[in-house]
């Protein structure tokens, strides 16, 4: 039960004091948005972020407000956040995005480049580059399994979003998690077993019934491939075909499993 004079976990207190002072005053509305915004507690301002859309379209534009200024550094979690909105204003803010945000150091201007250029497997390619590097290896090595689960979330968010922008929505480590469990899988690290790989390889085509596919076979367009079918390298291990072994199945289920990890 709400004490009537105080405010609530997430209300704001002019003052900053985590109790109502006796001559305080609690901020409600979008006003009291605005002041959990600027809140010491990160916490506390990334929860002003959804309450911000529940003041219709006024809410909306603070948040899209955070997203083009980023002073409370919360763009990332704005961006996130209006991902899943259907306005206009929301879809165009996020197009015009871009997050190249590191937290290793990691230039991903080729990347973004390589992508808004439409070539899709040369950014392919440089995506292993870049997070082989963002693990602190070089190029060549391979990744372990816990290093794809403690993966950097900033530097896996700006990868998902580059690609999920550039192909319009069709490739992405996110657009392969959606699958990945609309076929069964648990996004536990593990290999799924044979029969949702399988299907999860058929549905972004990297198989065809009980076949393998090369990798020059892949459709590489945003246009014509199936959803899914980039980035591609993390399932080809050096080799010319995809769709294969075991390996490819904890890849794919790890870096999804880490996408949850990371939105929490």
């Amino acid at each position: 039960m709400p004490t009537p004079n105080q405010p609530g976990p997430y209300d704001a207190v002019l003052g900053g004091a985590p109790t109502a002072p006796r001559d305080g005053v609690v901020l409600g509305g979008l006003d009291g948005v605005r002041q959990q915004l600027r809140a010491p507690d990160a916490t506390v301002r990334a929860a002003a972020l959804p309450k911000a859309l529940t003041y219709g379209e006024a809410g909306l534009d603070l948040v899209i407000e955070v997203l083009r200024d980023d002073r409370q550094g919360l763009a990332d979690e704005a961006y996130e956040v209006l991902r899943q909105r259907p306005e206009a204003k929301a879809k165009d803010a996020v197009a015009r995005y871009e997050p190249l945000r590191s937290e290793k150091g990691i230039d991903y201007t080729h990347l973004r480049d390589l992508l808004k250029a439409g070539k899709w497997r040369e950014a392919d390619e440089e995506t292993y580059e870049v997070m082989i590097r963002a693990v602190g290896s070089k190029s060549g090595d391979w990744f372990t399994r816990d290093e794809l689960l403690n993966f950097p979330c900033t530097d896996l968010r700006t990868l998902d979003g580059l690609w999920v922008k550039y192909s319009q929505g069709t490739f992405g480590f996110s657009v392969q998690k959606k699958i990945d469990v609309e076929c069964g899988a648990k996004l536990d690290g593990a290999y799924p077993g044979d029969k949702i790989w399988h299907t999860f390889c058929e549905r972004v085509g990297w198989r065809k019934g009980y076949s393998v596919v090369y990798y020059h076979d892949l459709k590489a367009n945003p246009s014509f491939s199936p959803a899914g079918e980039f980035p591609v390298w993390g399932v080809r291990f050096g080799v010319e075909w995809v769709g294969w072994g075991g390996c490819g199945g904890w890849f794919v289920s790890s870096l999804a499993q880490r996408l949850v990890n990371c939105s929490r």
